[in-house]
């Protein structure tokens, strides 16, 4: 995950333009407790940048542009239910309260 991860946006790039949060992979990384301090920033940026829906909620499958501010506006509720996992992880790894509150609003 390390080969495709872009700290400058705290993100993965799997060859494009294109920004995914992999919400499934980093679910997995913080229950193996592997590249947590990666996971945890990666999982920031899901649910702080253009892949969080603000209006309606939830998030959106990848964005479009490498800044991440422009979503690709699909949602599949595999995306929305392996987020919410990866939250559920995060805070229970992180054990801060914002992490517990963006579960709740997910």
């Amino acid at each position: 995950m390390e080969d495709v991860f872009v700290p400058e946006v705290n993100c993965f790039d799997e060859g494009g333009s294109a920004r995914f949060g992999l919400a499934p992979s980093l679910d997995a990384m913080l229950r193996a407790g592997v590249g947590c301090k990666m996971g945890l920033a990666a999982l920031d940026c899901v649910v702080t940048s253009g892949m969080s829906d603000h209006v309606g909620g939830g998030v959106f499958r990848y964005c479009v542009d490498p800044d991440i501010r422009e979503p690709h506006f699909e949602k599949m509720l595999m995306d929305q239910a392996s987020t919410a996992l990866a939250l559920s992880s995060g805070y229970c790894v992180a054990r801060d309260p914002t992490r517990k509150q963006r579960l709740s609003h997910a």
